[in-house]
């Protein structure tokens, strides 16, 4: 490596289907150690901090879900393994998350999966 050069983390680039012949590679935003950071403002494929992440910043409520103490995101554990894993699902704002207004999140590598916002 050349002096002045920076290495990346490759683990955060992602190639889609239709750049692969041109070699196009996207780099996905790591906001793991954004506590201040909405999951409703991130894009398909960031990483992101969830109740499981290492020194998350959630309070379990009484009803079972989780509150994001830095950007009141109310979180709540998936029923479904749509993914082939498990999940976690957000309201968007500062709501519980519905079938038209939620973001859909990985547990097992904290990514962003899916975003539904009714208009």
């Amino acid at each position: 490596m050349e002096s002045g050069s920076i290495e990346q983390d490759n683990s955060i680039f992602r190639e889609f289907p239709a750049a692969i012949p041109q070699k196009i590679t996207i780099l996905n935003a790591d906001h793991s150690n954004n506590d201040k950071k909405k999951v409703g403002n991130a894009e398909v494929g960031d990483i992101v901090q969830t109740p499981d992440s290492p020194g998350a910043n959630f309070n379990k409520r009484r009803d079972g879900t989780y509150e994001n103490r830095k950007t009141g995101e109310i979180w709540d554990k998936s029923h479904t393994q749509h993914s082939g894993g498990e999940e976690w699902k957000l309201g968007i704002g500062k709501n519980a998350p519905t079938k038209n207004n939620k973001v859909t999140v990985s547990r097992e590598d904290r990514k962003v999966l899916k975003i539904n916002k009714s208009k």
